[in-house]
């Protein structure tokens, strides 16, 4: 784990910019948290601003129908009466009208336009009566129609005569709608509520009354601050709700969660999102300018230092002008190390192709030599009467048994490496000559192709070729007009060596076991820690075993 040059930067990156990621964390945390504390404030401070926008002109409403008890000139009715009115919703473009009735619905004089039916005035009356407002002045929705567009100002009125009227002051809705304006960005919700739920005017914005909390859960009490509810709908929202001064009403406005979390996320993501862009593009900057003035350079010295491993014994490191000192430094001293070892190779193959050469012709002169002892002994053998020439003979054998082992060891491109198939096929072929054109056959073979390529060094080919030789020169000479035949094999059961067997009529009998020929047997058995197995008439088996270091 982070064993690359260049994850150990990056965690060295990331561990240096650790700090300042935590801190851009905690600053986008925190201001998400304030994002979402001042969007609330927002819609509190809208709700109060409402609530006096309305107050100023319910104030304003119950300034003129209290001035208007006090005149005394009402209750006289008449002309003087609806002069008043005119006068009183002269003062506005909102107000509608005005009107001055008995408890029974009976108008006693009006101006503008009022309730036309009886028992909407009846009505009005009963709902001031049953105010529990301790104001005199009582702001109604007019409850004749659904579709009404007026609020009614009301209070009531002693008359001269001790019985009590309804002084009412007639106000277009538009007048309170118009006060919602874009005291609240869209999308929005709000109304004017009196105590007791009745709607004196809705936000033009609202869409029906179903935005309202489903569960009922506020209370217009004036409390500061805001609940998160439900709607009707089923959607969240942010609810506030704001007393009018010097009313029972109420202002209640709402903001849908869904928009005021877009707006939070959008907060949190340019807190955030913005500083850790800026940190991970600096840490992208860095790692690429490392990547392109460093580690490019150390990726080059690491390519070239493993081709020269894998035998690419040319392989340099080019353009070190532009590398960084410090790697070219390393680079020049590659270069320079790659280049001796270049010269040593090839000092030392000059020397090992030398004494290479000096030992083939070495082995080959030795081979000569022994050759040419052999020819001196043949051509004593020929001179010496014949009954005495096979004493001759059997020296000259040895001799070139000697010769093929060092011609077979030159012979097979590696000095001192002799193959026993190669080896055995000289010597049988040098025996089968020194007995003359009568000689029997002797044949030489192996299993399997593979087994023909089994080779001994030369210390032990030596000994091996000349106890074969003794052995065949013991069996033509027991059996001259017998065939012989030579198998190689490896060694079965595991067991790491090769097995040589001579098979021929009675060539069991024919082993030397005295004189000379059974102690030089004998010799180069131990020699070659071999074993002679003589179990068979017709067959001896010579296991010769891998030599063991030491």
């Amino acid at each position: 784990m982070l064993k690359s040059v260049k994850s150990r930067i990056v965690a060295l990156l990331a561990l240096a910019n650790l700090p300042a990621v935590f801190f851009a964390v905690a600053a986008g945390a925190w201001g998400y948290g304030e994002a979402r504390d001042l969007q609330r404030l927002n819609v509190e401070q809208a709700a109060d601003v409402l609530a006096a926008r309305t107050a100023e002109v319910l104030g304003v409403a119950r300034g003129i129908i209290a001035t208007l008890s006090l005149d005394p000139g009402l209750a006289a009715g008449g002309p003087a009466c609806e002069a008043r009115l005119e006068a009183a919703i002269a003062n506005s473009d909102s107000y509608m009208g005005a009107f001055l009735g008995q408890e029974n619905g009976t108008l006693i004089c009006s101006a503008g336009v009022v309730p036309e039916q009886q028992g909407g005035r009846t009505s009005l009356f009963e709902a001031v009566e049953q105010s529990d407002d301790s104001n005199p002045v009582v702001f109604l929705a007019e409850t004749t129609s659904a579709e009404s567009r007026r609020i009614i100002a009301a209070r009531r009125v002693m008359m001269a005569d001790g019985s009590t009227s309804l002084l009412a002051l007639v106000i277009d809705r538009a007048a309170f709608e118009a006060l919602f304006g874009e005291a609240l960005p869209r999308p929005r919700a709000g109304a004017i509520l009196t105590a007791s739920g009745q709607t004196l005017a809705t936000d033009l914005a609202t869409q029906g009354t179903d935005w309202q909390p489903a569960d009922g859960r506020f209370e217009l009490n004036g409390a500061p601050g805001g609940f998160t509810a439900f709607g009707e709908d089923k959607q969240l929202r942010y609810y506030v709700a704001a007393a009018i001064p010097a009313t029972t009403a109420y202002i209640l406005v709402a903001r849908p969660e869904s928009v005021m979390s877009v707006q939070d996320n959008r907060q949190i993501i340019t807190a955030i999102g913005v500083p850790l862009a800026m940190i991970a593009f600096g840490m992208m900057a860095v790692l690429l300018g490392l990547d392109h003035l460093i580690l490019a350079w150390i990726r080059r010295l690491r390519i070239a230092a493993f081709d020269y491993a894998a035998g690419h014994y040319d392989t340099r490191v080019a353009r070190l002008d532009e590398a960084p000192s410090e790697i070219a430094d390393l680079g020049d001293a590659f270069n320079t190390m790659a280049n001796e070892v270049t010269d040593r190779s090839n000092a030392l193959e000059q020397a090992v192709a030398d004494k290479d050469r000096i030992l083939r012709e070495l082995h080959h002169r030795v081979k000569n030599n022994f050759q040419m002892i052999a020819s001196l002994l043949a051509l004593q053998r020929r001179e010496l009467p014949a009954d005495v020439r096979p004493l001759l003979r059997v020296p000259e054998d040895r001799v070139l048994a000697m010769a093929a082992a060092h011609k077979a060891s030159y012979a097979t491109g590696e000095i001192g490496h002799v193959e026993v198939f190669d080896l055995l096929s000289d010597v049988a072929l040098q025996i089968r000559q020194s007995f003359g054109a009568r000689a029997p056959k002797i044949t030489v073979d192996t299993a399997t192709p593979e087994e023909r390529r089994i080779a001994v060094d030369l210390d032990r080919a030596v000994p091996l070729g000349l106890l074969v030789s003794e052995l065949i020169s013991a069996g033509l000479a027991q059996t001259p007009d017998e065939d012989l035949a030579i198998a190689i094999s490896r060694m079965s059961d595991g067991r790491s060596g090769f097995s040589v067997c001579i098979m021929g009529r009675g060539i069991n009998d024919a082993l030397p076991r005295t004189a000379l020929p059974g102690r030089l047997v004998t010799a180069y058995i131990a020699q070659l820690r071999a074993k002679l197995d003589a179990g068979t008439a017709n067959t001896l088996c010579l296991e010769v075993p891998e030599p063991t270091a030491g």
